[in-house]
């Protein structure tokens, strides 16, 4: 069983002042984006994520340098390489994320479906587990 994950490819304009990539909801966006962060200034090795999330959605796009971002959805792990902002990975609910900056300075884009809840996110794996075994989403 494959998760739902999705790697999208983004429209580019280019001219000779550089590129402009763009997403829209509907078109590339599975969700109406309601919040943004961004991991920056990390340092080749970094791990971030760890943790699943019952309700939220997110769609993640390395601005600069490279991740390796790993989805496991509970039966199927599945691994994705970030390497460009030409690119987003869509990330649906239910999903547990560990990702690694595979370059120095790399940082990443979140755009996600749901303002922060803490009550959301499900931290540890056997806590994961049990949800996705027992829970109708």
């Amino acid at each position: 069983m494959k998760s739902d994950c999705k790697l999208v490819t983004l429209p580019v304009k280019r001219d000779s002042r550089g590129a402009l990539a763009f997403s829209e909801i509907g078109k590339h966006l599975a969700f109406e984006v309601r919040r943004e962060f961004h991991l920056f200034d990390l340092k080749a090795g970094t791990a971030r994520g760890g943790h699943a999330h019952k309700l939220c959605q997110q769609f993640l796009i390395a601005m600069a340098g490279e991740f390796r971002v790993v989805i496991n959805n509970g039966q199927v792990s599945q691994t994705w390489n970030l390497i460009s902002p030409e690119q987003g990975l869509y990330v649906p609910a239910c999903n547990w994320l560990d990702l690694v900056s595979l370059t120095d300075s790399a940082v990443l884009l979140v755009l996600t479906s749901h303002t922060y809840d803490e009550l959301d996110y499900i931290r540890n794996w056997e806590d994961f587990i049990r949800y996705v075994y027992t829970s109708q989403f």
